[in-house]
């Protein structure tokens, strides 16, 4: 029923696809190729719209305007610049590839969790099979918009598009606009593709960089079926035939896919299938005795024909004995990581008793990167009724997650599912659906190349923007190396293996080392960078753990192997009735050397970084080690206990705390002493990158956590059960509700609360400022410190005669709209305390508070080198020291329970004299005894 049905929808959506190729193809005699761009940014406009709140139908004649103003460019190529058809519709295709990416902004947009005019039908569903209940609506839509474009092509304006086509020779003679009317029809033609493009976006849930590609091919063949039934001698005929030809095209890939045709074939028998169409027709038309009805009847026994064939396997299910379970195992192509991922996926399923063939029947599928037969391949596998989807890759686990709903989806190789519209966390997803996933572990791999190279290091990078794994991996790499000043980055895109050789090329006189993240397309020609870096003496980093005898010197990376195991054994517990179960991240990471590689460029590697080492090369021979039981190469050493020092974001005062940490674990080498082994994570103010980090310190089962920050502290106590974790720079843990008291808390959590000196801090500015009377404060009203502080100045201004002028930002971008508001209401002092995103800006406010005169006061003593006129605070250094002071008494055998949260806040106050003199302020002698001045 759903491959059925699920076919015909396919081909009624793409009706105007067909009908639009036709248009140029046909009555132009013009292949243009512009729409195999047009479809995509059809789809991209509807999506981002859609995104944005428009009107899906709204939304989608949009994307089909969109679409017929890049067909308008191409016939304005076509016509003024005398370029040829095809030729011009190249170049406009390629050059849409770059606008869809701008579009959508990403290479994929999932639409599941919206409005769509899809959803909106399913909602008015009274109850019928999903893809019948579409089929009954599509239907009549598409024979309604037929009907009206056979009635077009009667009216003055179609007749003379098609005498265009027919004679342009004798059009111009009757004072048409020949290049006016061709630049209509190309226009019209894309428009209606782009509209297809905008609905298939929707039917099958997002739209996709890559979900173009092909349909030229598609829409041809479709033309030529319709043709081979009817002749174009009526009008009518000629549509009904283009509807008939898309219907029978899908049902004809539906089928070829059911009798078992391996889709690796399917491009071919197309091929094959179109010729004979086409040599068909040319029979029909030299027999002119044939009627309509005798070609008509052939072609309806063949329908029918190929109704029964689908409807044969319910008359099948009865009679034959089935198998205890089956599993649908579904990929978009067969790259080496989605092939390594299913075998090991298959062979630890066997392992846990589900034997291919006799107890279980897994049916491996695999879309060849075309969305359309991926569409196509999932309908068929819903026939056989699977226990279970196993999808290998973004696109197959988003595709399959739009059109499955009852059977449960495990996913695998996927770098992020939540960026698919798949949950919104590890626990909050729908319960049918379960998985496994990963993304490039950037930090690792830099920390890697900053041990190994020197000084400031140029790293090249080439991936292919249309692939929606890849794209977030290069996101998590470059948010890596904001924070790495010693490295520069140097980027190539490509859109197929063949640009790859001319990327590495083009790189290789720029860079010191090639960093390359997961990318099915660059890895498919991992040779062509191989030999260029092997010729340029360029070492290379790769993400892919198979590269490592192909001409890597390092590789660190998730081994996809461990991919399908996890997998396979989240379908076990799917099979024994499991549902709601978390997803899960990749639990083993691989760090591979290449000794020749190293010998060859002339590189010493360090010994921190070869006693890591899980595969070593050496002589052309492979070496693997396993870690879990220390069993190391070239050294033997004690198991390491890793310390995991997680930041949410970068400011004058976490950075200064965690200074503090770091000196005072390494301080007299405790850190070596004691075994332990610190890596520094930074959400970089991304909530979804923070809780990702979190889940990849408690996924790799670091032995400490130490948190700097209060979100920091939320992130990490929301997802922690168990690793003894100690945090500092918080204002109040019990307002941030993370624990009851200072003295109850869970048995694996304690640290320092640092509560902002603010009531002292407004002390001191009616010492300094008596006849002052307005203090302006900007705060996120996101943030648990800000609110905190913000409170307590409110009380604090009250008792010492100020009005607090208060205004609130969402975001970093607002501060200084925010902070020129309260200038303009006079304020008489700038205060800031506690908030992360107000602080994040400080030398730019501080610089403003100058011009204007108007003083500023914080709570971090730090900010006396941003240039603000004076600072009461905790010494966050100190504050960091003392942190790491307790998790030293952790990591020496105590026990977080055993250990009071306390209040620590050791304070000093700065004041710049210089500003104060500029400023014309006199600072009275008992602040000055007291200060440290500038």
């Amino acid at each position: 029923m759903d491959l059925l049905f699920g076919a015909m929808n396919l081909g009624l959506i793409c009706t105007f696809l067909v009908v639009g190729i036709c248009l140029t193809y046909r009555i132009y005699d013009f292949a243009d190729i512009t729409v195999e761009g047009s479809f995509t940014l059809g789809g991209a406009v509807t999506a981002v719209l859609i995104l944005d709140g428009i009107h899906p139908v709204l939304a989608t004649f949009f994307g089909a305007l969109a679409g017929a103003v890049s067909g308008m460019l191409t016939g304005l190529i076509h016509t003024q610049f005398k370029i040829n058809g095809l030729l011009a519709g190249i170049i406009v295709m390629t050059g849409l590839y770059s606008i869809n990416l701008h579009v959508m902004a990403k290479s994929n947009i999932p639409l599941m969790s919206l409005t769509t005019v899809v959803s909106i039908l399913n909602d008015m569903n009274p109850g019928i099979h999903s893809e019948v209940w579409m089929f009954m609506i599509f239907l009549p839509l598409i024979a309604l918009f037929m009907f009206f474009f056979a009635l077009f092509l009667k009216t003055d304006i179609g007749l003379t598009i098609r005498a265009t086509g027919n004679n342009q020779v004798m059009v111009a003679a009757n004072g048409v606009n020949v290049n006016a009317m061709k630049v209509l029809g190309i226009s019209v033609s894309n428009g209606l593709v782009a509209f297809s493009g905008g609905l298939l976006a929707q039917y099958q849930g997002f739209a996709d960089i890559g979900m173009g590609v092909g349909v030229f091919v598609f829409g041809l063949a479709s033309v030529i079926i319709g043709e081979a039934i009817f002749r174009r001698s009526q009008i009518w005929k000629m549509v009904l035939g283009l509807f008939m030809g898309s219907l029978i095209f899908r049902l004809m890939v539906a089928l070829a896919l059911y009798i078992g045709l391996n889709p690796i074939d399917l491009k071919l028998v197309t091929a094959a299938f179109v010729l004979a169409t086409i040599i068909f027709s040319q029979k029909m038309r030299t027999r002119p005795k044939l009627t309509s009805k005798k070609i008509l009847i052939p072609a309806v026994i063949i329908f029918l024909g190929i109704l029964g064939i689908f409807v044969a396997p319910f008359i099948k299910s009865y009679f034959v004995q089935k198998h205890n379970y089956t599993i649908a195992v579904v990929l978009f192509n067969e790259s080496d990581i989605l092939v390594i991922t299913k075998d090991s996926m298959i062979k630890r399923l066997n392992e846990l008793g589900y034997h291919d063939k006799e107890n279980t029947k897994v049916i491996v599928k695999t879309a060849n990167s075309d969305m359309g037969m991926l569409n196509t391949i999932i309908d068929e596998l819903k026939v056989s009724k699977p226990d279970v989807f196993v999808t290998i890759s973004s696109q197959a686990t988003q595709a399959v997650y739009n059109k499955v709903k009852d059977i449960p989806v495990v996913f695998a190789t996927v770098a992020n599912p939540f960026i698919l519209g798949i949950g919104k966390s590890d626990t909050e997803h729908p319960s049918h659906v379960t998985g496994v996933y990963g993304s490039f572990p950037a930090d690792g791999m830099l920390d890697i190349v900053e041990k190994i190279l020197e000084g400031t290091v140029r790293i090249g990078e080439i991936w292919n923007p249309g692939l929606a794994n890849t794209v977030f991996s290069i996101n998590v790499l470059k948010n890596e190396l904001n924070k790495r000043p010693n490295f520069m980055f140097e980027g190539v895109t490509v859109s197929s293996s063949n640009e790859v050789l001319q990327a590495a090329t083009l790189l290789a006189s720029k860079i010191d080392a090639f960093v390359l993240v997961p990318d099915v397309i660059v890895f498919e020609a991992f040779s062509s960078i191989a030999s260029t870096a092997k010729k340029r003496k360029i070492p290379i980093f790769s993400s892919d753990i198979e590269k490592l005898k192909e001409g890597s010197f390092i590789v660190y990376g998730y081994t996809y192997k461990q991919s399908g195991i996890q997998a396979a054994e989240l379908v076990h517990r799917v099979l024994n009735g499991e549902r709601g179960i978390p997803f899960e991240r990749y639990k083993k990471l691989i760090l591979g050397i290449n000794l020749d590689v190293a010998k060859e460029l002339g590189i010493n590697i360090p010994e921190s970084v070869l006693k890591k080492a899980n595969q070593i090369v050496e002589n052309g021979a492979l070496k693997e080690y396993d870690m879990e039981q220390s069993s190391l190469p070239l050294t033997q050493m004690t198991k390491m206990r890793r310390v995991a020092l997680f930041m949410f974001t970068n400011n004058s005062i976490l950075d200064t705390t965690a200074k503090g940490i770091m000196d005072e674990l390494q301080r007299d080498s405790f850190d070596k002493r004691t075994g332990i082994e610190i890596t520094e994570l930074n959400a970089q103010g991304d909530n979804t990158l923070a809780n990702t980090l979190v889940k990849k310190i408690i996924d790799s089962q670091y032995d400490f956590i130490i948190t700097v920050s209060t979100l920091a502290l939320q992130a990490v106590a929301h997802n922690n059960r168990s690793i003894p974790h100690v945090f500092c720079t918080v204002t109040d843990p019990v307002e941030a509700g993370v624990v009851k008291s200072f003295q109850d808390h869970p048995h694996y959590l304690t640290g320092i609360a640092t509560p902002q000196p603010v009531e002292s801090t407004i002390k001191i500015m009616r010492s300094i400022f008596p006849s002052a009377k307005r203090i302006g404060i900007v705060w996120d009203t996101s943030q648990v410190n800000s609110e905190y502080c913000t409170k307590k100045a409110r009380k604090a201004s009250i008792s010492y005669g100020f009005e607090l002028i208060e205004k609130t930002v969402s975001n970093v971008n607002e501060v200084d709209t925010a902070v020129k508001s309260l200038i303009s209401e006079k304020i008489d002092i700038m205060f800031t305390s506690g908030d992360i995103t107000v602080i994040s800006v400080i030398p730019s406010i501080a610089k403003l508070m100058e011009k204007y005169k108007i003083p500023y006061i914080t709570n971090n003593p730090a900010d006396i080198g941003a240039g603000v006129f004076g600072a009461l605070g905790a010494d966050y250094y100190e504050v960091g020291t003392r942190a790491a002071g307790m998790l030293k008494e952790l990591i020496n055998g105590k026990k977080a329970v055993d250990l009071n949260i306390e209040n620590y806040v050791p304070e000093r106050l700065h004041i710049n004299i210089e500003l104060a003199k500029k400023f014309g302020i006199v600072i009275p002698k008992s602040i000055l005894d007291q200060a440290s001045t500038k």
